[in-house]
């Protein structure tokens, strides 16, 4: 699984160079909108019968799991505050969008209180 801040290219070919036969690369990560483009060998991928799946949110039903989620964290179920990158104020959001874009934020909140 490929969980970076920033993705880019080459890391999709290293993961699926490092998988085995029949093997699966996960990824999790995002790139640049506007970059394309996979430096790997389209050979190993057929001979091999390897696979690249994309992965948003994990899989889940966005509509049904996220309202189950805030209930479990305002429960205290589940720990969320330790894997905050940074908190934004509602000014501060183009600086948090910035920081976003150059890789320096990975998982920023935007509070607005």
């Amino acid at each position: 699984m490929i969980t970076v801040g920033r993705l880019e290219g080459a890391m999709v070919a290293d993961a699926l160079a490092s998988v085995q036969k029949s093997g699966t690369v996960v990824i999790a990560a995002l790139g640049k909108h506007d970059e394309v483009g996979v430096p790997m060998s389209l050979f190993d991928l057929v001979l091999y019968q390897k696979r690249l799946q994309g992965a948003l949110y994990g899989g889940s039903a966005v509509f049904r799991d996220v309202p189950k989620f805030i209930d479990m964290y305002a429960r205290g179920q589940l720990s969320l505050d330790e894997i905050i990158t940074r908190n934004y104020t509602l000014d501060e959001v183009n600086r948090g969008y910035e920081e976003l874009d150059a890789g320096e934020n990975l998982r920023g909140v935007i509070t607005f209180a």
